[in-house]
């Protein structure tokens, strides 16, 4: 179906080939999402707990505000806990954490 004069672009339907381009947002945000979570829980499996700063160091594939987004919903779901050896400092860590007794839950 060649016409002369046209881009072959104008050939095929346009929601052809904008479909290899665009991936529906919720797909690519879950990905992401699920593999951000994935990496979190490799880094701290069978390690000791880490600041938030050293999981953003780790994890540069990521911006801070994913990488807090998923330490949250982590939180939330209780895979994670958070720690508070100091009062100013944070850790995070696997849940549950028996080997950890010497800090507090964060409140």
């Amino acid at each position: 179906m060649d016409r002369p004069g046209v881009p072959a672009l104008y050939h095929k339907p346009l929601l052809f080939v904008l479909s290899r381009f665009i991936t529906p947002f919720t797909e690519v945000g879950m990905t992401r999402h699920e593999e951000l979570e994935q990496d979190i829980v490799g880094l701290l499996d069978g390690n000791a707990p880490r600041s938030l700063e050293d999981l953003i160091a780790r994890l540069p594939a990521y911006s801070w505000n994913e990488i807090f987004g998923a330490v949250d919903r982590l939180t939330r779901e209780s895979r994670l806990v958070l720690l508070r050896p100091k009062p100013s400092q944070y850790l995070v860590a696997l849940h549950p954490v028996d080997h950890l007794s010497r800090y507090t839950p964060a409140a």
